[in-house]
């Protein structure tokens, strides 16, 4: 069992055309407080994805059992397999322009080095988050713990548009001295911009 604020379920296809609110999600359990879907036609590696967020406002303790319906009633609906991982909220930032429009979402997953996790787990809740939240164009930034397929380090952002990542703030966040210590010591890294996005069952808090 571990505590799990999110389920995150991963196709290797772009679903951003298929009608969600035909996805019979409500006769699952337990009841999520809202789905989020996000969809790409090409990731970092030239491959389709889409993830699907099912949150649990506050959290819920949850074994792999429980997870695995969620898994297989999603690749049943879509026709492509779903990965099913539980995700534990670490650090949700405040930020710069919550209210506004999401028309981006980006998420970095890494696993920290040897001896790094720690380390880079301050920066991230210390500097970098904190750093990136306060850009103006950024509505929401948290990080998770995946505590099954991994990358174990998941950093999920909200934009009003891809071009914040580009802005002198948001630059310069990323030219910290820490920031120079810590990256060398993502493994496993994968980078994804998200620009087909989808709100089922109500929307975050």
């Amino acid at each position: 069992m571990a505590l799990t604020h999110c389920v995150l379920l991963r196709l290797q296809a772009d679903l951003g055309a298929r009608d969600w609110t035909t996805w019979p999600w409500a006769s699952m359990m337990p009841t999520p407080q809202h789905i989020r879907v996000s969809c790409t036609a090409e990731d970092e590696n030239a491959q389709p994805l889409t993830h699907v967020y099912v949150h649990f406002d506050g959290g819920t303790e949850m074994g792999e059992a429980q997870i695995k319906p969620w898994e297989h009633h999603l690749s049943q609906w879509a026709g492509h397999a779903a990965q099913a991982s539980r995700l534990q909220l670490v650090l949700d930032c405040p930020c710069a322009s919550p209210n506004a429009k999401i028309s981006t979402h980006y998420t970095v997953q890494t696993d920290p080095a040897p001896g790094w996790e720690e380390e880079i787990s301050q920066w991230y809740a210390q500097e970098h988050m904190p750093g990136l939240a306060m850009v103006a164009g950024c509505v929401r930034a948290q990080r998770y713990i995946n505590h099954d397929h991994g990358p174990r380090s998941f950093a999920g952002y909200d934009l009003t548009a891809p071009e914040v990542m580009g802005s002198p703030d948001w630059l310069a966040v990323r030219a910290s001295d820490w920031s120079s210590r810590c990256r060398p010591h993502f493994t496993n890294t994968r980078r994804t911009f998200f620009q087909s996005l989808h709100t089922l069952a109500g929307a975050p808090t």
